[in-house]
């Protein structure tokens, strides 16, 4: 997977498995009531949010 839509769904948290998958390269959490992201989940460097 390479896109993963999670864009308006009112999510107030992620789960970290999130960064583990490998080729994710985009990643939508706009919409979302987020107050932070999972450790570790943008230092993978190719994920663009």
């Amino acid at each position: 997977m390479q896109t993963l839509d999670l864009g308006d769904n009112q999510l107030t948290s992620i789960p970290k498995k999130i960064g583990q998958l490998q080729n994710l390269q985009r990643l939508n959490l706009w919409g979302n009531q987020l107050s932070s992201l999972p450790k570790g989940l943008l230092k993978k460097g190719s994920i663009k949010t």
